[in-house]
């Protein structure tokens, strides 16, 4: 494997582990909003 097969390995790697942070992350707010807007008394 050369030096820039590895740099581009490494780098779809890090997109990957960054995406799935994201989204977690992303699901995680969706959540949190979710269960604040039902607790709010505005119906």
């Amino acid at each position: 494997m050369t030096e820039e097969e590895r740099r581009a390995h490494a780098l779809s790697q890090r997109r990957a582990f960054f995406a799935a942070v994201g989204a977690t992350l992303f699901a995680a707010g969706f959540i949190v909003l979710v269960l604040v807007l039902n607790q709010l008394p505005w119906r």
